[in-house]
């Protein structure tokens, strides 16, 4: 049996973070080292710092409630530099990933793929239906759609979702049978 945690939502807590340079190419990337809440196991997030990864990492420290400074710099200072709220539960997402080690095992890791504000992640700023139709009227998604299902040999399911039919004044007293 295995003793890793399964991949899906739990809540944590920072217990250590740096800030990391990889190994082949010299990125870096923050390193943020989770108490997973009754749990005995600890689990990694690692997120690369780039020009295209900055604007959604900066969004998941902010939105988390994670972030306890404005200047990125006091990251580099790790958790005595009090940069990240210690004691501020999250939403964290596992994942497992797959890894060869020097020996050429296959063995699994357990990390963090997003991290929330309890309750965070879900869907938010949805436009009417009216508008987002007017928005994407420009583009043919239809016929992407279709092009898709082409490429990939995969055709879409449709559920049928039934609604509940009202009738105003009339309840199920009023339906012959």
């Amino acid at each position: 049996m295995s003793n890793l945690l399964e991949p899906g939502k739990y809540i944590g807590t920072v217990e250590d973070f740096a800030i990391r340079k990889s190994a082949e190419k010299g990125t870096p990337s923050l390193n943020v080292k989770f108490a997973v809440k009754g749990e005995t196991k600890s689990v990694f997030w690692e997120k690369y710092i780039t020009e295209g990864t900055v604007d959604h990492l900066a969004d998941s420290l902010v939105e988390s409630g994670l972030l306890n400074t404005k200047r990125f710099s006091d990251l580099s200072k790790g958790k005595d530099g009090g940069g990240l709220k210690l004691n501020q539960e999250v939403e964290i997402v596992i994942f497992h990933e797959e890894y060869t080690n020097s020996s050429g095992e296959v063995k699994t890791s357990v990390k963090v793929r997003y991290v929330n504000a309890i309750g965070g992640g879900e869907m938010k700023g949805a436009i009417a239906e009216d508008e987002a139709i007017s928005t994407l009227s420009g583009l043919n998604i239809d016929a992407a759609i279709m092009q898709s299902e082409v490429r990939t040999g995969k055709k879409v399911q449709i559920e049928e979702q039934v609604a509940d039919v009202v009738t105003p004044g009339v309840t199920s007293d009023d339906v012959p049978f």
